[in-house]
């Protein structure tokens, strides 16, 4: 895992210089901060028909990222209720809930846990760890990209860090539909950076 340089950007500098004023950072250890990612989108797509894409959101996220005291993501979890998904379709989420596909009511949760976090400070990351979808468990490399939006202020300066990954479902026991609906699905993870969001973590990873 490579550190940041000097080239972190404004907006989780100032995140992390405020949180530097807390009182547990008096204690002398290494300090680690989490973002909570309950305000996280994850959505999927993907192709039906060879023709056109379909796709959709989960709207129950839960997990956080891990970041030491340098500013660098350290690991990330994150659960997903599989039950609330959305594709503005209630039929095609209901099919999408049955045994045949997603099997919410016997896998309540789909799950990621890091192995591995590499952050660059020009291009794109990487995120290895492990996906437990539909029961079954692979392991899976997200993309991982930062993007810094300057506000009006420097303390309005804002920034989204986004992961994306491309799964084959059938390797996690989804095989209905082989012929209509593509065996890739893209997976998308977006989240911004608030500061209270952001919280020196019980524990360290």
């Amino acid at each position: 895992m490579k550190p940041m340089t000097s080239n972190t950007p404004p907006g989780m500098l100032l995140i992390i210089l405020s949180l530097l004023t807390a009182p547990a950072y008096a204690s002398g250890n290494t300090d680690i901060w989490h973002m909570d990612l309950s305000g996280a989108r994850v959505s999927f797509s993907t192709r039906v028909l060879g023709i056109f894409d379909v796709g959709g959101m989960f709207e129950r996220v839960a997990g956080d990222i891990l970041l030491d005291d340098t500013c660098t993501a350290a690991a990330l979890t994150f659960s997903i209720d599989a039950a609330s998904i959305n594709t503005q379709n209630t039929d095609l989420d209901r099919f999408l809930r049955s045994a045949s596909l997603l099997n919410t009511e016997n896998f309540p949760q789909v799950t990621f846990a890091s192995r591995n976090i590499v952050m660059t400070d020009t291009g794109p990351g990487s995120i290895t760890g492990t996906l437990t979808l539909n029961g079954i468990t692979r392991e899976v490399r997200f993309a991982f990209l930062r993007h810094d939006t300057p506000q009006e202020s420097a303390r309005a300066f804002s920034t989204r860090f986004e992961a994306s990954a491309r799964i084959s479902r059938s390797e996690f026991g989804i095989t209905a539909l082989p012929v209509a609906v593509s065996d890739t699905i893209n997976i998308n993870v977006s989240v911004d950076a608030l500061p209270e969001n952001i919280r020196i973590a019980a524990a360290r990873p």
